[in-house]
């Protein structure tokens, strides 16, 4: 019992031991804590408390000192006063100038000051208010924010009595602990003033930083817009350089065609005019890009016919079509409305970049344009344009890639097919400026399949005056490809006329003996220039015999027929596919005529205006002497009276001896520019007088058509002149001249 008594108590005493350990380890490590500093930086943090508590120290020094003479007085001990005093001045002055800011210099100021304590109590014969005069001693030495330092008031009471020494320890104890929480606040605030001066520096610095990231970025932005400017300039001049000649070369090749030529004479300059046109397709691609990349490729909405827009694709397109013997199918659902609110210009680019691709990449087969309309309500549609191939297709690792800038899906040296690899950019990136994304599908040796879809705000439409002016017509369509009968099948029956559909000649010859038979004979047959069983030139004879007065159009997809058909071919008329609605509306009021005596036809907005540009006194400013004479000839052919200038003030001269319709106007001229010469004719003019002046300019970037108009001019041609397009602007200008001059005599 008494072995397990002594473990028990050994045991009891090593925990105690133990417990006293750890907290006086924990007490150290409270009482040492850095807040991260390191000595050095304690070193110097403390150091400036240690020589502020020196400095106080020498005044409260001699303040207990002149305590001294004052109790040395009351009790009569001089002595004791003088030579304690001195000895607790004297050595702490000593230590502190040999060790300033050191413990040693610390302990001789707490040695002086209870000293002094000391003597106090030596003088008041140790009356027991003067002990607690020990506190204020403790409190004074805690400015020195270090607890050893107050160990030495005890030692220093010991000697006198347990009392003072009693009460020593408690102080001690007391002014201890807020010693330490004094230092351990120092250290606290010092760590965050410095950290708070780090980060105001950090802040500077990162404040330094992004100014000069900004400096940097608008200096780079300055740099980025000049390099811009200088690129929309030389983009600018370069096309300027470029259409200047193309337009000769063009203009000159068109002008030969209309001229008796031999076949070899006709094919070296179909060859010409094409890769000139070719090379004007690469330059308007690059151009296109160029503006996208910066930008300034605007969406202008403007009323326009869808209808006319899209036939527009398809008849520019039916000859390369042709001459590869592709079917090419233009077909809008006859829901689509006419008339809608958009970019025409932009949309019909897309579609000829897609339908053109689909055309080169097929070999044989079919290309579909296809519009239609899934949704409408009173004042938009939902269009869906589509363009499909039987082509070679894409493979599925290629889809990506051939969005991209200058890449083809078929990149090598060898490739079949050229081309810039621009077009399916420039119509993916303009379609996304449209609000919609350009979809694909495709299957390699099947086809492709490029799509997008549209909201379009309709157009209010023109009254129709010809409703049911066909409803009495009755038409056969004699075709193989039930993609293209189905398509002029839906644009026939759209106009309330009775269609009846064949797919051989076979079928068509006994479709035209049982309407004889009956008595209702067809008034129009269309028949394809390729059939299963017989060519369509065979169809023609048999057909004649069969049909009587029935009026028999050719459908073609190739230039080869002339308009009129010889007469032993049985047909009367010739038509290029896709056929416009026009021509084929024209074609059945003709073939309904026939056979109805009186019925005249009425002239509609499909009809075409008499050429008002016969008899025109034009005049050209040009002083490019190769453009100046293609413009002549023509303006020649059109039967226009021209006379030519080489620069703007001799157009001016011109003006004011002689009186013109309209005056085509170069802006870039030697002496006296377009702009220019614009200004001083309109400043020149009287009476209400305006002569119509349309520019006829090489400059074809965003903006070029703005500034003419702005300048004064009426119009805006851009190089290479299309005789077309030349006539059309000269009848449109013309007739709005003539029409405001007969309203100001009014």
């Amino acid at each position: 019992m008494l072995i397990e008594s002594g473990h028990h108590q050994a045991v009891t005493v090593a925990n105690a031991t133990w417990q006293v350990g750890q907290r006086l380890r924990q007490l150290r490590e409270f009482a040492a804590d850095s807040f991260g500093f390191t000595p050095e930086e304690v070193t110097q943090i403390m150091g400036e408390v240690y020589a502020r508590g020196d400095r106080l120290m020498i005044f409260v020094l001699l303040g207990h000192w002149l305590l001294a003479f004052a109790l040395a007085g009351w009790h009569q001990t001089w002595l004791a006063a003088l030579v304690g005093g001195a000895a607790a001045m004297g050595g702490f002055l000593l230590v502190r100038r040999i060790w300033p800011r050191t413990l040693a210099a610390r302990a001789a100021a707490a040695v002086a000051l209870h000293g002094f304590l000391a003597l106090s109590v030596y003088q008041t014969h140790g009356a027991p208010e003067a002990y607690c005069l020990f506190f204020t001693a403790q409190l004074i030495l805690i400015v020195y924010q270090d607890a050893r330092c107050l160990l030495v008031g005890p030692l220093v009471l010991v000697p006198m009595n347990i009392f003072g020494f009693s009460i020593g320890f408690t102080a001690v104890g007391l002014a201890a602990y807020w010693a330490i929480l004094q230092r351990r606040q120092k250290l606290h605030s010092k760590r965050q003033a410095w950290a708070l001066a780090a980060s105001q520096t950090a802040m500077s610095q990162d404040l330094a930083r992004r100014q000069e990231l900004m400096a940097e970025l608008e200096e780079s932005r300055a740099r980025a817009e000049s390099a811009t400017r200088t690129k929309s300039q030389f983009l600018a001049n370069m096309s300027h350089e470029i259409r200047t000649p193309m337009n000769g070369i063009i203009g000159m090749a068109g002008l030969l065609l209309d001229t008796p030529l031999s076949a070899e004479q006709r094919d070296f300059t179909d060859t010409i005019r094409f890769s000139a046109e070719s090379l004007l397709t690469i330059i308007n691609d690059i151009l296109d890009f160029s503006k996208i990349e910066a930008g300034q490729m605007v969406i202008e909405p403007v009323r326009f016919d869808l209808r006319e827009m899209i036939e527009d694709v398809g008849a520019l397109l039916a000859p390369k079509a042709g001459a590869k013997g592709i079917e090419l199918v233009v077909r809008l659902t006859p829901e689509v409305p006419r008339h809608v609110v958009g970019d025409p210009g932009r949309i019909r680019q897309v579609l000829l970049n897609l339908t053109g691709n689909a055309v080169k990449f097929t070999p044989s087969g079919y290309v579909l344009l296809e519009v239609l309309c899934p949704a409408q309500n009173q004042e938009e549609c939902c269009l869906r344009f589509t363009v499909e191939d039987s082509g070679v297709g894409i493979p599925a690792e290629k889809r990506e890639l051939i969005f991209n800038e200058f890449a083809q899906a078929d990149a090598s040296t060898g490739r079949k097919f050229g081309g810039t690899g621009l077009g399916l950019t420039i119509s993916k990136r303009l379609v996304e400026l449209m609000g919609s994304t350009l979809e694909l599908s495709s299957e390699v040796d099947v086809g492709s399949r490029f799509a997008f879809t549209m909201r379009l705000p309709l157009a209010p439409a023109e009254r129709k005056t010809d409703a049911g002016r066909l409803a009495d017509c009755r038409v056969l369509v004699v075709h193989t490809d039930g993609l293209a009968r189905q398509a002029l099948g839906e644009r026939i029956e759209s106009w309330q006329v009775h269609c009846t559909f064949a797919d051989s000649g076979a079928e068509g010859l006994r479709m035209l003996e049982t309407a004889r038979q009956v008595g209702r004979r067809f008034h129009v047959v269309l028949v394809a220039a390729k059939l299963d069983d017989m060519e369509g030139l065979d169809f023609g004879p048999a057909a004649r015999k069969i049909a009587g007065g029935s009026l028999l159009a050719l459908l073609t997809s190739t230039a080869n027929f002339a308009p009129a058909p010889p007469p032993d071919s049985g047909f009367t008329r010739t038509l290029l596919t896709p056929v416009r609605s026009s021509l084929l509306k024209a074609l059945l009021e003709e073939g309904l005529k026939r056979s109805t005596p009186g019925l005249e036809s009425e002239e509609g907005p499909d009809s075409v205006a008499p050429d008002s540009s016969r008899n025109l006194r034009v005049l050209v400013a040009e002083d490019n002497t190769i453009n100046r004479r293609v413009v002549l000839l023509q303006l020649q052919r059109l039967g226009c009276h021209a006379d030519a200038v080489a620069n703007g003030r001799e157009a001016v001269q011109m003006w004011e001896r002689f009186r013109y319709d309209v005056i085509l106007m170069d802006c870039q001229m030697p002496e006296m520019d377009g702009y220019a010469a614009t200004a001083l004719i309109r400043e020149r003019e009287r009476n209400g007088s305006h002569i119509p002046i349309v520019a006829l300019t090489a400059n074809a970037m965003k903006g070029d058509e703005e500034v003419c108009l702005r300048a004064g001019m009426d119009g805006y041609i851009a190089k290479p002149v299309n005789a077309e397009a030349l006539r059309d602007t000269l009848f449109q200008h013309v007739t709005a001249a003539r029409r405001s001059e007969a309203l100001v005599k009014l």
